[in-house]
């Protein structure tokens, strides 16, 4: 092994501590969770504040309605925990917003620590913006513009040094003991202590891991970095460089390959569609329409316990009354086990499908019932040595992540007392 001449020179950690007279947590009932701010006098780091977070055995707050943010942003409302940074304009506390890396600056690519959905926001006037100070704004904060206060939103730089962000705000679920499934999307937020063979310690976060020769670039806190031969880290540093590795390898798109492609699932069949009522609407055609999904391992390693989920979006029209209908949107959600997705192996899928009124370009008059697919949502999970999963997300078009709402149960638009078979023949 290439032995590395330049070593770390180990400093002692700065350790961030937050006052004590920080509040309880506070109930939410509009979401049954639990909240609690936290006030860091002399500043805090985005990461630190997610970090510290976690510890406390909860996340930086996610807020996905209106209502959770008046709730989340009432515990804040105090000048200690609010920054001025010229003219009227302040800075906030800390949320678990992040732009992953990549995305299309400024409003593309926004996600939760948690792995919620980021479709509710509440953006202050012009943001986000995307760059200040010469750096990407990745990281979400509560911000004040003009001089009033209203649970607005701001991204910032990770570390705003000569600005410090005076507070974060800890969110936990149901129960206060609850645990909260942490999602993770990409490993280059994360702040990491190291220790060194010396005993000494440092904080900062992994730049680059040469697999071939067992080193890594460290970027410290102080925003130095060096190159060091894994061998000279504890332990544990070294199975915590290995799973970034590994995650950063998993979240990269041409590293874990994954596609889909529609695909019909069984011969078409005549059903006889009735009313609410009972009484006989229409005699149509079914079909069942599905996707193959493709994956494809090009890291130099096994990936066991891969699992994936699936959202097939599709529209149908429905029967009511009076030979009437209306359209409705609906969700074919599953889950598959993949098992081990071994090293440089290609393997390939298929989902449940979905049963649709068959839509045909003959079909002319209005009261003719129809339905299509618009597109499927995928995630793939792989497990980390944690307890976490690493997370992977395919669109197929494209716009399906952006314009729908991840789904966890099926919703049908089509209820059992609207459609029955009837002794059909297939076609």
């Amino acid at each position: 092994m290439k032995t590395i001449v330049a070593i770390i020179t180990l400093n002692a950690a700065t350790a961030i501590a937050a006052t004590a007279g920080t509040s309880d947590y506070a109930y939410c009932p509009h979401n049954e969770h639990y909240y609690k701010a936290v006030h860091v006098p002399e500043g805090i780091s985005w990461s630190q504040a997610k970090a510290e977070a976690e510890k406390d055995g909860g996340y930086l707050a996610t807020i996905t309605s209106e209502n959770e943010n008046k709730f989340v942003f009432r515990l804040v409302n105090s000048d200690r925990f609010w920054t001025p940074i010229g003219g009227f304009d302040n800075f906030g506390p800390w949320l678990g917003g992040y732009q992953g890396k990549g995305a299309r600056e400024p409003d593309s690519g926004w996600r939760w620590v948690t792995g919620e959905d980021f479709f509710f926001a509440s953006w202050a006037p012009m943001e986000p913006s995307g760059r200040w100070k010469g750096k990407d704004e990745n990281c979400l904060q509560f911000y004040c513009k003009g001089g009033a206060r209203f649970g607005k939103w701001n991204d910032t730089i990770e570390i705003p040094d000569d600005i410090p962000v005076r507070g974060y705000i800890i969110e936990k679920g149901e129960t206060q003991t609850e645990p909260r499934e942490t999602l993770v999307t990409e490993p280059l937020l994360e702040v990491h202590e190291f220790t060194g063979a010396n005993g000494k310690s440092c904080r900062g976060r992994v730049i680059t891991y040469n697999a071939n020769n067992d080193t890594v670039t460290i970027e410290k806190e102080n925003k130095h970095t060096c190159k060091v031969d894994l061998a000279h880290l504890s332990a544990n540093d070294q199975a915590y460089v290995r799973e970034w590795h590994l995650i950063k390898e998993f979240c990269t798109p041409n590293r874990i390959r994954i596609s889909a492609k529609e695909k019909k699932c069984a011969e078409d069949r005549e059903m006889a569609v009735h009313d609410n009522q009972g009484n006989n609407f229409a005699q149509q055609t079914m079909e069942s329409i599905g996707y193959e999904v493709f994956l494809e391992n090009r890291i130099g390693a096994d990936l066991p316990d891969v699992e994936l989920e699936y959202c097939i979006y599709y529209e149908q029209d429905r029967p009511s009354y009076a030979n009437k209908m209306s359209v409705g949107q609906g969700v074919k959600c599953g889950t598959l086990d993949i098992g081990t997705l071994a090293e440089r192996a290609k393997t390939q899928i298929d989902t449940e499908p979905v049963i649709l009124l068959k839509r045909q370009q003959e079909y002319g008059p209005n009261n003719e019932l129809r339905g299509e697919v618009h597109g499927v949502w995928i995630r793939l999970y792989l497990p980390l040595a944690n307890g976490s999963r690493a997370m992977r997300e395919y669109a197929s078009p494209k716009n399906i992540s952006r314009n729908k709402q991840w789904a966890t149960t099926d919703v049908s638009v089509l209820k059992p007392n609207f459609l029955r078979q009837s002794m059909g023949r297939n076609r």
